[in-house]
């Protein structure tokens, strides 16, 4: 008989946990609290713009091996857009266009190359920032784990100027946050996975579709074939024990006894709430914020898919056509803005690098996100707890558990996968020693 499996959460971590779940044997049903799945990686249609939209736009990278593999899993991946090359485009506040670009798939000359002719930089500056990507080659990221990212950088040379014109949207982009709180010992394995492996990895991939069609509606398909269910509007608002086990599940509609495991895939502050589970007060993360500005054109003639802006809080730019959107990341110093407010300011930063007009614009939604992903600093590493809890059979699964990643969607994923393996290896195991 097939062990049935409850899971707690429909975004990525839930999701990829109830796939690779499901695809090992057992027998899944997925409850989400929301009236859609997606979790804080969703997409929805916005009347006011008459677009699907994400509630934050997200960038891929060749280097996300668990969502990659998952999206092909369930039919994801040939939804996404793949560049042939790498290639990433920046404005600067004169509004002119830089750029890193490839020209061949020589790695990794190619991408030397591509970091020389990046002339916002000094030919100088070039050469330092180069200079510490091959001695990462060299380094343990694990003997910087006291460090900061921004002592890690004024370690190795690097200037405030190479910080402003590559190495922040790194930081800021994947860690939420600046590199004067960012684990210098997390972003030097990011740098490794993105630009130490192979040409695959340093390039950026972007969602072709809303996230929602991307992972959410594969996943339910893929569920359903696999006698998988999901339920929709359903809180978990308790879990009673005995002898060290989960033996019930209160919902806001039932009470719940079939089942063998359970998984939260739920973020801290939502585990909070359940009562009967009590979260390690060790466990209290300090979240940063990301603002979306998705704003709707007349006329478009931006003629970049992405770009990022130097030393601009409004940190990318992603071109949809019809509309683009804006991303801030680590947020704070915004996010207490009115949307009217925060709308005149990207406004103003977009008139200044891309050269967009009031008059071009005809609606706009923004979004905020105040806790978009938890801070990866130095405390973050004594924070974050494995995937067992102290019942039995209660395991967790998130972005904010143990992954060795910052709070990213390859972290969600790779936290469902890996607690998928964890189960599966177990129960054999297990198996294993009642035979013997």
């Amino acid at each position: 008989m097939k062990k049935k499996v409850i899971i707690a959460g429909g975004g990525f971590a839930g999701l990829s946990s109830a796939v690779y779940l499901s695809q090992k044997g057992f027998h899944v049903e997925v409850i989400e609290s929301a009236p859609k799945l997606g979790g804080r990686a969703y997409s929805f249609k916005e009347e006011k713009l008459d677009e699907i939209i994400d509630n934050g736009q997200h960038l891929l990278m060749g280097c996300y091996d668990y969502t990659l593999d998952f999206l092909k899993l369930i039919g994801g991946y040939d939804k996404l857009i793949i560049p042939g090359f790498f290639n990433v485009v920046f404005y600067g506040k004169d509004g002119k266009e830089y750029s890193i670009k490839t020209q061949s798939n020589f790695y990794p000359f190619n991408l030397l190359n591509a970091f020389l002719k990046y002339d916002y930089l000094s030919y100088r500056e070039r050469l330092t920032a180069i200079s510490f990507l091959v001695k990462l080659v060299f380094l343990d990221a694990d003997k910087f784990k006291e460090y900061t990212v921004a002592e890690l950088l004024e370690k190795f040379n690097q200037t405030e100027k190479i910080c402003r014109a590559f190495w922040d949207f790194i930081i800021i982009g994947a860690m939420n946050c600046s590199a004067q709180k960012a684990s210098a010992s997390m972003f030097m394995k990011i740098l490794k996975q993105m630009f130490l492996r192979n040409n695959f990895s340093t390039k950026p991939i972007l969602p072709g579709t809303g996230l929602s069609e991307l992972y959410c509606e594969p996943s339910e398909i893929y569920l359903k074939k696999n006698n998988g269910s999901i339920l929709i509007s359903e809180k978990i608002h308790e879990i009673k024990t005995e002898k060290g086990s989960v033996t019930e599940i209160l919902t806001d509609k039932r009470v719940i006894t079939d089942f063998d495991y359970v998984v939260f895939a739920i973020p801290p502050y939502a585990l909070e709430k359940i009562k009967g589970f009590e979260l390690n007060e060790m466990i209290k993360f300090n979240y940063s914020p990301i603002i979306s500005a998705h704003i709707k054109l007349k006329v478009n003639n931006l003629n970049f898919n992405y770009c990022g802006l130097i030393e601009s809080p409004i940190h990318w730019v992603f071109n949809h056509k019809s509309f683009i959107t804006t991303v801030t990341s680590d947020a704070k110093d915004f996010v207490n803005l009115s949307n009217e407010d925060f709308f005149d300011f990207t406004l103003k930063e977009l008139e200044k690098y891309l050269k967009l007009d009031k008059k071009d614009v005809v609606s706009y939604k923004i979004i905020k996100e105040k806790r978009a992903t938890f801070i990866p600093d130095i405390q973050s590493f004594n924070k974050r707890p494995g995937y067992k809890t102290k019942f039995d059979n209660l395991f967790l699964a998130g972005d904010w558990i143990e992954t060795g990643l910052p709070g990213t969607i390859e972290s969600s994923v790779k936290s469902g996968k890996v607690l998928a393996d964890t189960f599966f290896q177990s129960l054999n195991l297990n198996s294993l020693k009642r035979l013997s």
